[in-house]
């Protein structure tokens, strides 16, 4: 039996676009802080953006968005965390290579 979803379904999906902006967004600002402090800017900016995510999350999306559930703001924060991690190893593999 065949799906008849289009193989680029996920582009569309609301969550997908959503995740990917978290992702990216922690990514950016986690490497900015190494281009401009170096391994010890990445590192205080990997913290600053994981205050950032709780604060975000937890308090903002939970008092001023409708229909968030605390699932829908661990999942962002998880999110969030992912693209620090992303951007902590490509820095550390261009320090180390």
């Amino acid at each position: 039996m065949t799906s008849t979803r289009p193989w680029n379904w996920f582009m569309t999906d609301p969550n997908f676009l959503g995740y990917s902006t978290h992702v990216w967004s922690a990514a950016f600002l986690t490497s900015l802080g190494f281009i401009f402090g170096g391994i010890a800017g990445a590192w205080i900016a990997l913290v600053l953006m994981m205050v950032f995510a709780f604060v975000k999350e937890f308090w903002y999306d939970a008092k001023h968005e409708p229909n968030q559930t605390l699932w829908n703001n661990i999942w962002d924060t998880v999110f969030y965390f992912g693209g620090c991690v992303l951007a902590m190893v490509i820095v550390y593999l261009h320090v180390l290579l």
